[in-house]
């Protein structure tokens, strides 16, 4: 098709193809907004745990503040919506799911994949999401972090703020800290790699939803 552009999108980067005409809407990005998105919605603009402690960033383009389980836009108001670290978040995935198919006519949804939820899972994450299917399942979590995931979290977080602890790189070690966590950040987006590390969704129209737990 004519037009189309393609955007890394997502902690995964993957890469989407985008139409230029195409009205996108980006959900909860918070502080790291889509280039390619027309309006932006999150819950709040204040700093949260959610997004590393970082307030949400407002630009130029119209923000809205709303529940991403209720929309407050007519059906099909947008072309594409994109909805990044998101749904391991919400209380009712059926609701959240069914809102993205009635704003728009296609959608990219993007969660931490199961080894993601293992070693670097947030105390806020509800969800460990995976494509069933065609569709998307998801599973309550209920294990809690080890001391092997907090010590992988420490360093691939390495001079972040985020909920849990991490690494401060200081002192003669500091750079070698930031090396290797940059090193492991990149290994955890390879092609080859992401597809343990992310779920990645694209689609278009309705598509399955099944809750377990």
């Amino acid at each position: 098709m004519k037009g189309l552009q393609t955007f890394s999108t997502g902690n995964s980067l993957r890469r989407i193809k985008i139409h230029r005409n195409w009205r996108v809407l980006d959900i909860g990005s918070g502080h790291n907004p889509h280039p390619r998105a027309d309006v932006l919605l999150d819950k709040d603009v204040v700093p949260s745990p959610e997004r590393g402690g970082l307030p949400c960033l407002r630009d130029s383009r119209p923000f809205v503040l709303g529940d991403a389980q209720h929309l407050p836009f007519k059906d099909k108001s947008f072309d594409l919506v994109l909805a990044c670290q998101v749904a391991e978040h919400v209380e009712d995935p059926v609701l959240f799911c069914r809102e993205l198919v009635r704003v728009a006519h296609r959608g990219y949804i993007e969660c931490p994949g199961a080894l993601t939820e293992l070693v670097l899972g947030e105390p806020f994450h509800l969800w460990l999401v995976s494509r069933k299917g065609g569709g998307l399942a998801f599973k309550r979590k209920t294990r809690g972090n080890s001391k092997a995931s907090d010590l992988f979290y420490a360093l691939f977080y390495a001079g972040q703020p985020r909920a849990r602890r991490t690494f401060t790189p200081k002192g003669p070690f500091g750079p070698l800290v930031r090396a290797l966590s940059l090193l492991v950040r990149k290994f955890w987006r390879m092609p080859g790699v992401r597809r343990f590390t992310y779920t990645s969704f694209e689609f278009q129209g309705e598509f399955h939803v099944r809750v377990v737990g």
